[in-house]
């Protein structure tokens, strides 16, 4: 009887040392892609900074045009101004919607609203939040 009591003991205290081991080890693993996700984070927005950063004091309308044709899902808008002083907004969902006009407009000088000169120059600047991160970058025509 008693060896049959030390033998369930130590299936005990072995199954609890194993359980001990596996949160251990699991608590180190959540804690390891925590810091993952949280350097990814950081450079993704890095990186995303770099994008908009490089950009110059002054752009060119072309620069514009390409830079809105190309617009990533990351949350930044651009906003033009252009020589008729009608600011216009391009977001993500806004250029890529079907019913867009938007793109095809922008290069339609009669679309006085829309149009941006290829060759204008326009000033622009950069729209952080509060965490740091790029959330507009305007454009502005230089007369």
């Amino acid at each position: 009887m008693p060896k049959r009591f030390l033998i369930f003991a130590g299936g005990i205290v072995l199954t609890v040392i194993l359980v001990g081991i596996y949160f251990a080890v699991s608590d180190k693993g959540v804690s390891g892609i925590n810091n993952t996700m949280t350097q990814y984070d950081s450079t993704m927005s890095q990186y995303s900074d770099m994008t908009y950063s490089m950009l110059g004091s002054t752009t060119s309308g072309s620069e514009i045009v390409d830079m809105i044709q190309d617009i990533k899902n990351d949350g930044v808008s651009i906003v033009v101004t252009n020589g008729s002083g009608q600011a216009k907004t391009y977001t993500y969902v806004s250029v890529t919607a079907d019913s867009s006009t938007d793109l095809k407009n922008i290069k339609d000088k009669s679309m006085k609203e829309y149009y941006i000169n290829p060759t204008a120059s326009f000033e622009s600047s950069v729209t952080r939040d509060v965490n740091d991160i790029i959330t507009m970058v305007s454009f502005k025509q230089v007369k």
